[in-house]
């Protein structure tokens, strides 16, 4: 073999000659001419986080790709890129800490309730909704719950647009 191809373990496709196939490549173990296909799995950060986990306590890629049933090549990927890995875990270990913390108030609670049945009943009837209908309704809800309940008239509903 001679050429580009030859240097890297495959046979050249130019017009030289080589493949017949025009550039493309054969499908290897495929129904006819039937290329197969990749199939792309997502990992998730968590089974990221498991992978590295194993990695340390010593364990060997193979084993590690084989028990998640994963090509070796991506366990090796997801070892080399470690570092990132962690600091995307540290992100959301920060982000999901900061949900917990944040509570609302018991009315602003009640209205989101009470905005979510509101829409819920409107989807069922198949109303009209737009951004401006949902802000009027809790706008008016808010009023309401403001009587209900005898909270601080000063208060203000403040709503997002977006």
């Amino acid at each position: 073999m001679s050429g580009k191809g030859a240097a890297h373990g495959g046979a050249s496709c130019g017009a030289s000659g080589g493949s017949s196939h025009g550039g493309e490549r054969p499908a290897i173990g495929g129904a006819g001419d039937v290329p197969l296909k990749h199939v792309c799995k997502t990992v998730s950060l968590e089974v990221k986080l498991e992978i590295l986990e194993q990695h340390n306590k010593g364990e060997g890629v193979c084993a590690i790709a084989s028990a998640l049933h994963l090509a070796q090549q991506t366990v090796f990927t997801i070892i080399k890129k470690k570092e990132a890995i962690k600091a995307a875990a540290g992100e959301v270990a920060v982000l999901s800490a900061s949900h917990i913390t944040c509570q609302q108030e018991p009315a602003m609670e009640e209205l989101e309730r009470m905005i979510c049945t509101w829409v819920k009943d409107q989807n069922r009837h198949k109303a009209p909704m737009s951004q401006a209908i949902i802000c009027t309704k809790a706008l008016s809800l808010w009023d309401e719950l403001k009587v209900r309940r005898e909270l601080d008239e000063g208060k203000a509903l403040k709503l997002s647009h977006g």
